[in-house]
């Protein structure tokens, strides 16, 4: 039972403090997590000699409830719950070896079930250090891992199961000769199986880095394209208002003369005019250049289109989010909710609003639709067609936004309008428990 409640303690310490997976919300799923807890526990206490028969199917406990447990890939959790099941059985077998070796080929004095909860503690220990040392950075950790091809996983429990095996047939030995060298092998295979463990870890480490950094490298350059919008559109609205000014008056002359003259409907009309042009070279501030570029360019395209587009609210000065990051939750937001107002036939509108929370701010995209929202997973589902290929932009929104302490929740409050609020921290990291 002691070894039951370590391995269950040691994936819990795992997948929350070392991956940084979030527990689920949803009890339903608790509990029958939970309750597959439990069948291994009660079988255990009440049919102690079943122990060696239950063998596989404690392979699957408690690694099968770690899916119901957290938010993530199903397959990815109970691949990695596996996986370390099978690794305390490498650390056993070490254990084991070592202790064989110690009593000189004696095995009678080895405790198979205390050297299982050895290899349980040295696991136990590595993970606090682990958790210590990782910090924030496992909220990144847990997105790549769900990442992960499960291909991966089953290779690694394919090689513990083969490395695990262990022929007895060595010939007429004395015993004690015997035990040793079947201790031997138990000792290599559990340092082979360790070493393969973290070169494995590690090589899987260098290729999610060199993936995240090509990710990276894309969204920067899409982030230096909206600045480079925004310089263009600040240039290009910079000569319209000096043609304004050019002309301003002219402007006033001509409405001085229709006053003059009491025409109250064609001052009006003229008046309208005044101000449609002047709202054509309105250009939007936030506080933050990133955002004025995307907005900016997006307040275009809603005109060309016949949108509504509101905009309240400013970024506070010091906003500790970079610029990458920034740039893909607003830019995906407002492409998701520009595309779906195109739909619509009549209600077209866009609002963006910006908050304060203490050390977060917070914005609110929120748009008219003529299709139902249909959250999978925490984000929306993509209603193209070409599914594979389409619906990264949440995904990478729910990305940014966690690897800055914050969330996005995406919601379909009332009918024909969807929204989609974005918290993130503004606060310097260090200032935030």
């Amino acid at each position: 039972m002691i070894t039951f409640v370590l391995e269950l303690l040691i994936l819990l310490l795992l997948f929350r403090r070392v991956l940084g997976y979030e527990f689920r919300r949803e009890w339903k799923f608790i509990v029958i997590g939970i309750g597959i807890v439990l069948i291994r526990g009660i079988v255990m206490l009440l049919c102690p000699e079943a122990h060696d028969a239950l063998y596989c199917l404690g392979i699957l406990i408690p690694a099968a409830a770690m899916p119901f447990f957290f938010r993530g890939r199903p397959v990815i959790l109970l691949g990695i719950g596996v996986c370390m099941i099978r690794l305390f059985c490498m650390l056993d077998r070490l254990f084991t070896g070592i202790w064989i070796l110690a009593a000189k080929g004696n095995a009678m004095e080895v405790d198979l079930t205390l050297t299982y909860i050895m290899g349980e503690l040295t696991c136990l220990v590595v993970f606090l250090i682990l958790s210590g040392i990782l910090g924030k950075e496992k909220k990144q950790i847990s997105l790549t891992t769900d990442k992960m091809n499960p291909i991966i996983l089953i290779l690694f429990i394919l090689y513990t199961l083969i490395a695990d095996y262990n022929p007895y047939g060595i010939g007429a030995l004395p015993q004690s000769l015997f035990y040793i060298i079947h201790a031997e092998n138990l000792v290599k295979n559990g340092v082979l199986a360790i070493a393969i463990t973290v070169v494995f870890v590690l090589v899987y480490i260098m290729l999610a880095q060199r993936k995240e950094m090509k990710r990276m490298i894309l969204l920067n350059e899409r982030c230096i394209s909206e600045q480079a919008e925004q310089y263009r559109l600040t240039g290009e609205e910079g000569k319209k208002w000096r043609k304004f000014r050019h002309d301003y008056n002219e402007l006033i002359s001509v409405l001085q003369v229709i006053a003059q003259e009491g025409d109250i409907k064609r001052l009006r009309e003229y008046i309208s005019t005044l101000a449609e042009i002047k709202s054509e070279h309105k250009l939007v501030y936030t506080n933050n250049l990133i955002c004025d570029a995307i907005l900016t360019r997006y307040a275009a395209l809603c005109r060309a289109e016949n949108i509504e587009l509101k905009i309240h609210g400013t970024f506070p000065d010091q906003l500790y989010i970079s610029d990458t990051d920034l740039c893909v939750l607003i830019s995906n937001g407002m492409k998701n909710a520009y595309e779906a107002v195109q739909k619509c036939e009549t209600e077209r509108m866009i609002e963006f609003n910006i908050g304060n929370r203490g050390n977060y701010v917070d914005f609110v995209i929120a748009n008219t639709t003529c299709e139902a929202l249909t959250i999978e997973d925490g984000r929306p589902k993509t209603t193209k067609s070409d599914r594979r290929n389409h619906g990264l932009g949440t995904q990478n929104m729910l990305e940014a936004a966690r690897k800055n302490g914050g969330s996005v929740t995406w919601s379909f409050n009332e009918p024909n309008l969807v929204s989609v609020e974005i918290l993130v921290c503004c606060a310097k990291r260090n200032l935030v428990s």
